[in-house]
């Protein structure tokens, strides 16, 4: 296709240091459990964007506005832009910290449109959500604030990750066998048998682990696994 590469948008990094790809951070980060993982992440400039409309919806130029026409300005913007990153990693803390922030934001823009102090007290009430009654939001008559919490969070299908074969087969990765007492090799770390079913063989004991059972040489002797009926 005769492709040119960008000098100015193309640079070469660390993927522990991770890189911004259409409007997605992906990187890897060392976890205990598994070593190093994948991860896509919501940029922290995309969180500063969106703030920033929503500071812009809620300042006193918009004063003049009914609550329930701002729920209706806010909300669409919030719904799309949780879609476009609830299938990114921590998805829901951050999402928990935005509905916050958007819900003060709000409060100080009723502040600000509701001057007596009698009238504060009767407006700045939150009211329980039509669909979850149980939580309470900034509502007027059937128009409430969308949360981005309720989203269903969900995980990108990395299709290139393929299952290894060890995890479906019974045995070490490089080794489909089962260990027992009486081999002539020498004590061996005995294999832990990952066949489920009527028929799988259970895990080695605490005497086999420590290789009490005496032997030939006081080790372990293995024998292939068979298949489970």
């Amino acid at each position: 296709m005769r492709l040119e590469l960008s000098i100015e948008k193309t640079k070469v990094v660390d993927l522990t240091e991770g890189f911004q790809f259409v409007g997605l951070r992906v990187r890897y980060k060392w976890q205990t459990k598994f070593g190093y993982m994948p991860r896509i992440e919501i940029p922290k400039s995309k969180q500063s964007d969106l703030q920033y409309k929503v500071r812009q919806m809620t300042g006193r130029d918009t004063t003049n506005w009914s609550l329930a026409h701002l729920l209706q300005q806010l909300n669409p913007i919030l719904r799309g832009w949780g879609n476009n990153y609830r299938f990114c990693t921590n998805a829901s803390r951050q999402f928990s910290a935005l509905d916050c922030y958007v819900g003060d934001r709000i409060w100080r823009w009723l502040m600000k449109k509701h001057g007596p102090l009698h009238r504060k007290r009767t407006r700045l009430v939150r009211l329980p959500s039509l669909l979850r009654p149980t939580r309470k939001l900034w509502r007027e008559g059937n128009v409430e604030q969308f949360l981005l919490s309720t989203l269903r969070l969900e995980r990108f299908r990395r299709g290139w990750m393929r299952t290894p074969a060890y995890i479906s087969a019974p045995g070490e990765p490089d080794h489909n066998e089962r260990c027992t007492p009486g081999s002539e090799g020498g004590h061996q770390s005995p294999t832990a048998v990952m066949s489920h079913g009527a028929g799988a063989r259970p895990y080695p004991t605490s005497q086999q682990r420590k290789g009490k059972y005496p032997g030939k040489a006081g080790g372990l002797i293995c024998e292939p696994l068979k298949a489970a009926s």
